[in-house]
């Protein structure tokens, strides 16, 4: 067919070289093998044809000599196509144009039309030449080529996955004439093919290709992404491949297809492209190589834009990481850093990018964090450590940092990641804990001793009391033993210094007002401090009440301002506070336990000579004091400590060399009044009673010693070393039994589990619990008794007589 499609005219010269007797244009070269070549006169007739001209339209050269055009193409065809450009030719212009043409011989083929005009010599142009090539493989190139530049521009230009898939249909249509191009993308979740681009027609339809199933029965695209292969079908509407959209077959008359799918390197699916066609035809490989680019470049933007959406998520989890996060070149330069990095430091972004990454330490950090740098850039190791760092204000944190090193990435350099986050509340609090596990098991080891060391005073207190009794007060040996008794006393004192410390104190908590007890001890605390030491106190006002041990609080206040008057020994200032504070004010507090909750404070300041770090980290520990031998036992502060745990409080010590101390303790505020724990009274005069007494105590010297003393008083004593033989002779003999003497901590079973299985059965005879420490007063009914070791004789009768004077059993 020599029927241009947009035919495009060119050029307007007339034939001045004689060739073979016509006058032929100067551009007319000799026509190679293939070439269609044809004279074409002033009335339309073939003067001549070449045999490949011939042959393409199943002629001889000799049947198409003076022919009449139309007749060969048609009426229609000639006056609509071919005359408009012979008489553009025969004017004296040259054509030229370009388009699909259906000859019998060839097939569809892209041709290029020339249409030269001749003359013949000495005479007006008397012909047109038309030469006809054929340029389809250049122009399958060309489309390739085309759809590919354009594509990847779009997708290296950052357009969206629509926008390069719409340019991606168009450009295939036009390269497949008559071909309707689709592409599914495979959602990974859900297993099926979600539609990307198709015809908008068909898109406005949406007649049920979107979210398509893999199958065997899906059409092309599904049976090409079920198998992982190119797919071919060359009649939808009958091949079972496509039976559950013959619906849609039908309404886009489409007759046949070809899918490809397409992965990722791992060989996942990514999705499929297709060409489905609305004439009948067995695809050509060109088809396939269309299909191939298409598919190659929907690999690409799929990835692409998976890659991106990967970097966009990437990018919001680096700028809303709550830690900050810098990168930085090989040589240290900041290059980048995220919001919380300016967070954190104080610098701003444009501030500190450019910067060597080593001025984010400490100055003393530098050199070392400058090594370890190249260890990581030199090989390529990772390291994370705690290091101290420099706020933009100059206040240092303490930065867990962890670096690493980034492989170059498509072209990209080499660089170093830094992920750094504040942890100087965390190590406060760490060093707090460990102080306290520290405390803690010194307070086990001071209470373990304090019980030995209880069992050891009562003996000695005991029996020096007994032989004065025995002597008389005027014996020459009562003097030496009111001695033994005086320094056994001074022992006791040590001992409830220790079980304070431990808080195994007992205690008789009571509403109270600290002010209250600040003015019933200020006349102590002055004498005791001196006149070189002013002393100021700054009461709170409707200071809120706490649950606490009256003597208790006296201690700590006490303790308190003796320590701070041996840290002025030339003379200075005590300021002792108290306040109502909020749960936010002890969130922070690190010795004993956070409150968190409304609580009263209690401080004692100083402006003596201060505390190291090293001296305040150990300041509450048992027999640790900075004074001078025979000048402290160091007990001070570890009792103050053991009494405001004990009563649930918290403390901490602000300090520095040179600058004074300040002693903070909280205890929590109550709303009211709680019930006291009270123990029975002790009545009546001491007397011999002639009751039976069960007595369990496991420490041998204690036991004989109280069995002396009871059986002295006339008590009938039954005894048992350790509480399971207790309840075995509170069993055989209930009935005889009026009253129970039971130390607290034994072996196998202590006074306390003793009590509760004398209740279960049924003996309600009062009961003595003798301990050196306990804390759960609450915890016992009436007619139980705590009697504090060391037991003198004196309290052991007075405790016994009075308690069977009140009513016995």
């Amino acid at each position: 067919m020599d029927s241009p499609h947009g035919a495009e005219a060119a050029g307007n010269e007339v034939p001045s070289t004689p060739q073979g007797g016509l006058e032929v244009h100067p551009s007319v070269r000799p026509c190679p093998i293939g070439e269609f070549v044809s004279l074409i006169s002033l009335e339309y007739r073939y003067a001549h044809v070449n045999a490949a001209h011939a042959a393409a339209h199943h002629f001889t050269v000799s049947d198409l000599l003076n022919k009449s055009v139309p007749d060969i193409w048609g009426q229609e065809t000639f006056e609509e196509v071919i005359r408009p450009n012979l008489d553009h030719c025969f004017a004296g212009n040259v054509v030229h144009y370009q388009a699909w043409f259906d000859f019998p011989m060839t097939g569809r083929r892209f041709w290029e039309v020339s249409y030269y005009p001749y003359r013949e010599e000495g005479t007006e142009i008397t012909h047109a030449m038309v030469i006809t090539r054929d340029l389809t493989e250049q122009k399958h190139s060309s489309d390739l080529l085309l759809i590919e530049t354009t594509v990847l521009d779009l997708i290296a230009r950052n357009a969206t996955l629509g926008e390069v898939f719409a340019r991606l249909r168009d450009l295939v249509e036009a390269a497949l004439p008559g071909s309707l191009h689709i592409a599914f993308a495979h959602d990974p979740a859900s297993g099926r093919l979600k539609l990307l681009t198709a015809p908008e027609f068909i898109l406005n339809c949406n007649d049920g290709i979107d979210d398509l199933e893999p199958s065997h029965e899906t059409g092309s695209c599904g049976n090409a992404a079920l198998l992982g292969v190119p797919v071919s079908v060359g009649d939808c509407l009958s091949d079972p491949r496509w039976s559950r959209l013959r619906t849609f077959a039908r309404r886009f008359s489409i007759t046949s297809s070809i899918s490809l799918p397409f992965h990722d390197d791992s060989g996942a699916l990514l999705g499929t492209v297709a060409a489905y066609y609305t004439f009948g035809k067995e695809p050509d490989p060109f088809n396939h190589e269309v299909l191939a680019v298409a598919r190659n470049l929907a690999r690409v933007a799929i990835e692409r834009d998976r890659g991106e959406q990967e970097r966009r998520r990437l990018a919001a989890t680096v700028e809303n990481s709550v830690d900050a996060i810098l990168i930085v070149d090989l040589a240290g330069k900041v290059q980048y850093v995220n919001p919380a990095f300016e967070t954190l430091t104080g610098h701003s972004r444009t501030d500190f990018t450019g910067r060597r990454l080593f001025d984010l330490f400490a100055p003393q950090e530098r050199k070392r964090m400058e090594d370890r740098f190249r260890e990581v850039g030199l090989r390529g190791d990772a390291w994370t450590e705690r290091v101290q760092c420099i706020r933009k204000d100059g206040s240092l944190y303490l930065g867990q940092s962890t670096l690493f090193a980034v492989a170059p990435v498509d072209h990209a350099q080499a660089c170093a990641v830094m992920v750094q986050r504040d942890i100087t509340e965390q190590e406060r609090m760490e060093t707090q804990l460990r102080h306290a596990q520290k405390l803690e098991a010194v307070g086990q080891l001071a209470g373990g001793v304090a019980h030995d060391f209880n069992n050891l005073l009562q003996v000695i207190l005991s029996h020096a009391e007994l032989s004065i009794e025995e002597l008389g007060a005027d014996h020459e040996v009562s003097e030496g033993l009111r001695q033994v008794l005086k320094c056994a006393d001074r022992g006791t004192t040590l001992v409830r210094q220790l079980l304070a410390f431990s808080r195994r104190e007992i205690l008789h908590p009571k509403p109270l007002d600290l002010n209250d007890v600040l003015r019933g001890v200020l006349k102590m605390i002055r004498r005791l401090i001196g006149e070189h030491i002013d002393l100021e106190v700054l009461e709170g006002s409707d200071l809120r009440r706490v649950n606490a041990d009256p003597s208790q609080m006296e201690q700590i206040l006490i303790n308190l301002c003796v320590n701070a008057r041996d840290a002025m020994p030339d003379g200075g200032k005590i300021v002792i506070r108290t306040a109502n504070v909020g749960p936010e004010t002890v969130s922070r507090s690190g010795r004993g336990r956070a409150l968190g909750q409304e609580s009263v404070l209690l401080s004692v300041s100083d402006t003596g000579v201060g505390m190291s770090a090293d001296v305040k980290e150990r300041i509450f520990e048992p027999f640790f004091t900075t004074k001078g031998v025979g000048k402290g036992t160091g007990l001070g502060l570890a009792t103050v400590y053991g009494i405001v745990v004990q009563h649930h409080g918290a403390i901490e010590v602000e300090s520095r060399p040179g600058t004074g101390s300040t002693f903070e303790v909280y205890l929590p505020a109550i709303d009211s009044e709680p019930e006291d724990f009270a123990e029975p009274p002790l009545t009546g005069a001491p007397q011999a009673h002639g009751g039976t007494v069960l007595l369990a105590e496991d420490d041998a010297d204690v036991r004989d010693l109280m069995v002396r003393i009871l059986e002295h008083e006339g008590y009938r004593v039954l005894v048992a070393c350790d509480g399971q033989e207790a309840i075995e002779l509170a069993r055989a003999q209930s009935a005889s039994i009026d009253l129970a003497l039971l130390d607290m901590i034994m072996p196998r079973m202590g006074g306390k589990r003793v009590l509760e299985h004398l209740r279960r059965y049924g003996l309600r005879i009062p009961v003595v619990l003798c301990t050196g420490y306990h804390n759960e007063q609450s915890e016992f009914e009436e007619g139980v008794t705590l009697l504090q070791k060391p037991v003198t004789p004196k309290a052991l009768r007075a405790t016994l007589s009075g308690i069977l004077a009140s009513g016995g059993r």
